[in-house]
């Protein structure tokens, strides 16, 4: 009888510290008070740490409440910028950490316009679940989560799933620190930086990491990678460009390194149809040791950095260019390094086209069907050239993702591949085009590229001469090139998917940055762009844009189709269970909020 009486005092007092807590009866009550909603707006940008209900949520507010719900919640940001950090927001704020937790299931997206947060650190916990990321921009978040070696802008942590589309992350230290599961796709990691570990994106410890359709630029560290550091279990870059990091004694563009704990499984790492170039330092290191999988490059531009590919493990290369970097284009500098080599050219580069650090320890081995300008990186399997002119052209947007060096049509790496080359090239083009498929990576198409000045295209029949019976045309001269009509931003803008505001965001635009226009929608209001840089196309807005040249000849371009949401049933909020034994593990109170653990 006594122990069933403490149990009801102990009861009550638990209810009375709750009840007279800072606001955790609010949280408490959420679920009782129909709170929790599939759909959640927020509805300010002010930041400020309450609860959030339907006409007054701020983000973090938002989240808060995503995280206390159950199953999936989608949070929706208007347009607007969102300060969170303690130096920029409100002063009601500043007590608040710039560090939010997402901890369950939820979609944050960013909403008709652009969606510029200040100072948000995420932490995506292992209980999330799946967490997606879309349309937004985060800018200025500088972590303080644990070491400084596990903080990031977003850090996700191991076990949680996180897709992130259409998100930019800029002029933060450093931007991704991923331990889980992330799909990058369709964003930007710019202008990041941090002295030690990576200025970018860190893959690490179990991480699977998939980058697409992506640009990372400008991002620096003074002793760790610039841009991207690998050393996760798994590491996937498609159809990306990694352009003008820099770093001061690492990896500018790309660094693969063994995992950090010696009992790992190999690591995977795969970069297919992508561009590294313009980075200050070295554009790939591979210091992945001995004993583990090879790095796999195919259909991949590796030119004009400080340095190409330096090498201290192994590296195999399928229809690679690597050409017109400042140093060596492929260097061995490790005991037992390894380069496989097939359809590749090494072209151009200023410190010779390979270089042997390792001596007789480092092995260049040809696969067959090389080309090597100057003669040093030792190819003598089927089918390679070495010495000879490669007669690239240079670096620039010939179509698809990425850029990438045109053959011209006296390339002697034209028709000369070998049976084994990839289907398609770094554009997406179908190998063969003629007789044979093309050494490097990019597949000329007779009928499509501009011959040389002065000469026929080689193996086209020529045109028969006019029958003398005939009348012959009077010479005319040859149509002058049409300009391409551009455009400026004249204040921020998106890029969306389709022409209008219902359509996803593909990307946004600072004021004064200038695209080519190559279309319009029917009504003229708005304009199909050359995405600069990545390739690709999106619509922005004529009401954002200042316009140059004849709008005359461009297309119209039909409009996707209209976005549509299934429509979902909202849960019922059940009642909370009666509590059966409670004790409290942990209890937190300050002036803005009380939390209690049960």
């Amino acid at each position: 009888m006594g122990t069933l009486r403490w149990r009801h005092i102990t009861f009550l007092i638990l209810v009375s510290l709750i009840l007279s807590s800072c606001n955790g009866l609010d949280m408490i009550l959420a679920r009782v008070r129909g709170l929790c909603r599939d759909e959640i707006i927020v509805t300010k940008v002010e930041d400020t740490n309450r609860i959030c209900t339907t006409d007054d949520c701020s983000l973090r507010e938002a989240i808060s409440l995503s995280n206390a719900c159950p199953g999936l919640q989608t949070v929706h940001i208007p347009e607007g910028t969102y300060a969170l950090d303690s130096e920029r927001c409100l002063p009601e704020c500043r007590s608040y950490p710039a560090e939010i937790s997402i901890s369950s299931t939820v979609n944050l997206e960013g909403q008709s316009g652009p969606v510029v947060i200040v100072g948000l650190v995420l932490r995506i916990d292992r209980t999330a679940g799946d967490v997606n990321l879309s349309d937004f921009t985060l800018t200025h978040s500088y972590s303080s989560w644990g070491v400084p070696t596990e903080g990031a802008t977003v850090f996700i942590a191991n076990g949680a799933s996180v897709t992130m589309t259409h998100v930019t992350i800029e002029h933060s230290s450093p931007a991704i620190h991923n331990f889980g599961n992330l799909v990058f796709q369709r964003g930007i990691i710019r202008d990041n930086q941090n002295a030690s570990t990576v200025g970018g994106l860190w893959n690490d410890g179990d991480g699977n990491a998939t980058i697409q359709d992506s640009l990372v630029e400008g991002n620096r560290s003074d002793d760790g990678p610039g841009g991207i550091r690998q050393s996760g279990a798994s590491l996937i870059i498609i159809r990306s460009t990694i352009r003008g990091n820099e770093s001061r004694i690492g990896a500018a563009g790309l660094s693969v390194e063994p995992p950090r704990s010696s009992d790992a499984p190999p690591s995977v790492t795969s970069v297919i149809d992508s561009t590294f170039t313009g980075n200050r330092g070295v554009a790939v290191s591979v210091w992945s040791g001995t004993g583990r999988l090879p790095v796999d490059f195919v259909n991949t531009t590796i030119s004009g950095n400080s340095q190409g590919v330096s090498v201290g493990g192994r590296l195999r290369l399928r229809n690679v260019t690597i050409a017109r970097n400042e140093g060596a284009g492929l260097a061995l500098g490790y005991e037992d390094s390894e380069i496989e080599a097939e359809d590749t050219i090494v072209a151009d580069n200023g410190g010779g086209n390979c270089l042997n650090d390792a001596g007789s320890a480092g092995t260049i081995r040809s696969l067959g069907y090389n080309l090597d300008t100057d003669g040093t990186c030792g190819f003598s399997g089927p089918g390679d050239l070495s010495g000879l002119e490669a007669e690239l052209a240079p670096l620039a947007d010939n179509g698809g993702s990425t850029w990438t060096h045109a053959l011209r049509v006296n390339s002697p790496a034209v028709d000369a591949g070998g049976p084994g080359c990839a289907d398609a090239d770094q554009r997406g083009i179908a190998r063969p085009s003629g007789a044979g498929c093309d050494i490097g990576s990019y597949e000329l198409r007779l009928l499509f590229d501009v011959p040389p000045a002065g000469g026929p295209i080689p193996g086209l029949v020529p045109t028969p001469p006019l029958s003398p019976t005939l009348p012959i045309p009077t010479p005319t001269s040859p149509p002058q090139p049409v300009s391409a009509p551009l455009a400026t931003f004249i204040q921020t803008g998106n890029c969306r998917s389709g022409p209008g505001g219902i359509y996803g965001v593909v990307t946004s635009y600072p004021q004064g940055t200038q695209v080519t226009l190559e279309g319009q929608n029917a009504d003229g209001t708005w304009w199909w762009v050359l995405m600069p840089g990545i390739g690709g196309h999106c619509f922005a807005s004529g009401s954002v844009l200042d316009l140059e040249g004849s709008m005359d000849s461009l297309p119209i371009i039909a409009a996707p189709p209209t976005p549509t949401t299934e429509p979902t049933a909202t849960e019922v909020p059940q009642a909370p269970a009666a509590p059966g034994k409670l004790s409290i593990t942990n209890q937190v109170c300050t002036s803005q909020a009380y939390s209690v653990t049960l």
